[in-house]
């Protein structure tokens, strides 16, 4: 067996096939590793929340803080004599996602994944949430003007937060 992968088994035609999947660094919050689940041996979202707020370090130092989704929405055809469209909600890439910075993904190419460390800042129960919190972690951090980030824009639009945000606190804090 090949060292550096971890192995898990996949049942299908009724014969069992083992898949090799790659050694991607863990994402961590606090300095704990996410758990993973019992049968596939990926790492798995918190109950309740939508996304996560994130640091990516490279080996070299340099950082991106940006946000990603637990579950993308995805449309599949009406059913039959149906007019409008279905909505799935399925697992997005978060396990193995690196940022969308282009310098990021280049470094990544480049040096492999070996190293690279990845970390939850905030976890978060609503898109407004995610926007707002990266975009207050980015401020924070001085990403733009800093020659340690890869951030190199801050698109982001907010409105008047949801009532349950203005009514939390802990939230402002």
């Amino acid at each position: 067996m090949p060292c550096g992968c971890q192995l898990f088994f996949q049942m299908s035609d009724c014969r069992r096939r083992v898949r090799e999947v790659p050694d991607y660094p863990w994402w961590t919050r606090c300095g704990v590793r996410l758990p993973t689940g019992v049968v596939t041996g990926k790492q798995m979202a918190p109950a309740g929340y939508l996304g996560f707020v994130y640091l990516i370090t490279a080996p070299n130092g340099m950082k991106y803080v940006g946000k990603k989704l637990f579950l993308s929405a995805r449309r599949r055809k009406p059913l039959k004599g149906q007019k409008r469209n279905r909505r799935d909600h399925v697992e997005s890439d978060w396990h193995k996602y690196f940022g969308s910075s282009n310098e990021l993904q280049a470094e990544l190419k480049r040096v492999g994944l070996r190293g690279w460390k990845r970390e939850i800042l905030h976890l978060c129960k609503s898109k407004w949430e995610m926007a707002y919190v990266e975009l207050k972690e980015q401020l924070a951090r001085d990403a733009l003007l800093s020659d340690v980030y890869w951030n190199s824009i801050i698109h982001v639009r907010l409105n008047q937060p949801p009532r349950e945000l203005r009514e939390r606190a802990e939230f402002w804090l």
